[in-house]
């Protein structure tokens, strides 16, 4: 596996690393325009860019702005891999909740306020979802399907997967097709304490601000490919972690890891799936006297 890293730098200070070749000018050139530069995690200059960006954060200011993480796999990974993550979907608001979908809050943890219940159908604005893939979810992970997809997931006779049809808020038009929820109908999968989260690429929140101390959240982002215990999945082809990261705020909730069979990745393949980010998650036996975050 190559682990990339990307940032969106400030064009100001992009010289100080970065030779002016390198990396995409987003925009018009000028001191407030910013560069996409993506360069590998082993990279050396990565220790004078956690330090750069520290620095200039204790004056109220930013090396880079947006960062995320790219991961790419030979085939002989992705052939061996038994378990694989969904790190991106396309995405789509309002969520359930503004749309009518009833919550029951009287579970949540009075500490993160994590672990609410739905308790309705899922409702929806369908027309707000995107239409250039079959699997997508809005900004509080109401995770949905297009009828093609589902249907294929039945066939396939998926374990673990529980379908039902989403309410549309509005009356959808007569030629539209109808949209499933996904929600996993088995036990959640734990995480090894190699996966790991924090606030930043640079900052593990070694403070915990955003960890909850009953357990409910790891931290604010996925900073690290996903380890899973043995046996995986075990015979599911779909489920969600026990840990969540993210933070309670607005209609944001707190979100599970999405963790799919290797029987699951090849249909999503073989249907021409768009819009999913797809890794390999680790398998390995925990480690020996240590907690998943």
């Amino acid at each position: 596996m190559r682990e990339f890293l990307e940032l969106r730098v400030a064009e100001e200070y992009a010289g100080e690393l970065f030779a002016e070749t390198e990396g995409k000018l987003l925009g018009t050139p000028g001191q407030q325009s910013i560069r996409k530069v993506i360069i590998s995690t082993s990279d050396p200059r990565l220790p004078a860019i956690r330090d750069l960006q520290a620095r200039l954060n204790a004056n109220g200011r930013s090396f880079f702005y947006g960062w995320d993480f790219h991961r790419r796999y030979t085939p002989a990974e992705l052939s061996a891999a038994r378990v694989f993550h969904v790190a991106a979907l396309p995405t789509f608001e309002p969520e359930g909740e503004e749309c009518g979908t009833a919550y029951d809050e009287s579970t949540v943890c009075p500490i993160c306020k994590a672990g609410r219940q739905q308790c309705s159908p899922l409702r929806l604005d369908v027309r707000r979802i995107p239409r250039r893939g079959d699997w997508a979810r809005s900004i509080a992970d109401d995770w949905v399907v297009s009828a093609r997809l589902a249907k294929a997931m039945r066939d396939a006779h998926m374990q673990g997967i529980q379908l039902d049809p989403v309410q549309p808020r509005r009356p959808a038009s007569p030629d539209s097709s109808p949209w499933y929820q996904l929600r996993p109908a088995g036990p959640p999968v734990d995480l090894l304490p190699e996966t790991r989260f924090g606030i930043g690429p640079f900052d593990d929140d070694t403070a915990g601000q955003y960890r909850c101390p009953v357990g409910c959240i790891s931290g604010l982002n996925l900073l690290s490919d996903v380890h899973v215990a043995e046996p995986g999945l075990g015979m599911l082809d779909f489920a969600v972690s026990k840990q969540r990261y993210g933070v309670r705020r607005g209609q944001l909730v707190p979100r599970p890891l999405l963790l799919i069979s290797p029987r699951l990745r090849a249909l999503l393949v073989e249907l021409g799936v768009r819009g999913c980010k797809i890794e390999v998650a680790q398998v390995g036996a925990p480690s020996a006297g240590v907690q998943p975050n």
